[in-house]
């Protein structure tokens, strides 16, 4: 596993930091990122899972489910996307296709 952080902030003054976990050291794919303020308090996550041909990114807002997104691959560069609320209705659903030129 691998770790790296960002901070963020200006005049001098931290407003931010993030924190990204990777499976793979060689991958750019995070399976977990998250957000702390300047008191050093979570704030948001992302954790991000794989399964088969399908993409699971959960989205925590002080601990708690926001959205959970999941994107399958479809094949030919097609991408089923559903979204979900925190209490896990539906609140979207797109195809994404690539057109050949």
């Amino acid at each position: 596993n691998r770790m790296s952080e960002e901070l963020s902030g200006r005049n001098d003054r931290r407003e931010s930091r993030v924190r990204y976990a990777y499976s793979d050291p060689k991958t750019s794919d995070y399976i977990l990122r998250q957000t702390f303020d300047q008191n050093d308090q979570l704030t948001a996550e992302i954790k991000r899972s794989y399964r088969a041909n399908e993409t699971v990114d959960e989205f925590y807002f002080k601990g708690v489910l926001q959205q959970k997104s999941i994107v399958k691959d479809l094949g030919n560069c097609t991408y089923e996307n559903l979204n979900y609320n925190g209490h896990g209705k539906i609140t979207g659903k797109y195809v994404q296709t690539r057109k050949q030129l």
